[in-house]
């Protein structure tokens, strides 16, 4: 038994999906693109970050709709932690050091805090609450973003910029020693609770 437990903690993978949102401040308003890089495969271990995205000019201040949520497209079943982080970049892609914080880009949770949803770690991390089966995918985390720039004064600080949004996904198989092993940082005794009683259902 124990060369078999050796054997499964030398086969843990990791998935990490990077989804990328950029908008660029164009005059008063904001125009922006979608961008995602997604369905990356690993051994058996493969997830997709599925989006649903509006564009419209001109957004400041209005609700911009950005959907996102998981599926697992691998042959077993996993663990998921999501981090989402705004930040400001030039045109070349170089950060720029402009407020992201949430009183300028405000993200709109949804499903979050819930027994089927996602939890917030303290970590930068939400985790799903929830194992993911085969071609399920996950409640969606995010469902909008808002730019809350009304004054031409302080649009003029961020016009010819880019916002970023990326959403980075990881994934492991949905066992004790693979999450451990692989997310060793986790201290959120709260997280670990969830995590464990996960991995005995």
């Amino acid at each position: 038994m124990r060369f078999k437990k050796i054997l499964i903690i030398s086969t843990v993978i990791v998935l990490v999906i990077t989804s990328t949102v950029y908008t660029q401040a164009e005059s008063f308003g904001f125009n922006s693109e979608d961008t995602s890089t997604n369905n990356f495969v690993v051994s058996d271990v493969n997830i997709e970050i599925e989006e649903k995205f509006t564009t419209e000019d001109n957004w400041s201040g209005l609700f911009k709709e950005k959907e996102v949520d998981i599926k697992n497209l691998s042959n077993t079943d996993v663990l998921l932690r999501v981090n989402i982080t705004p930040k400001w970049e030039d045109k070349s892609g170089n950060p720029v050091a402009l407020n992201a914080s949430s009183n300028i880009v405000k993200l709109k949770f949804e499903n979050l805090n819930t027994d089927t949803g996602w939890i917030y770690g303290d970590d930068g991390y939400y985790y799903y609450n929830s194992i993911i089966k085969t071609g399920d995918s996950t409640l969606p985390l995010l469902s909008g973003v808002e730019l809350n720039i009304a004054d031409e004064s302080i649009a003029e600080m961020y016009r010819g910029n880019n916002l970023t949004i990326d959403v980075k996904s990881e994934c492991v198989q949905a066992s004790k020693d693979a999450y451990a092993k692989t997310w060793a940082n986790i201290n959120n005794p709260t997280i670990k609770s969830i995590l464990n009683n996960l991995c005995i259902r």
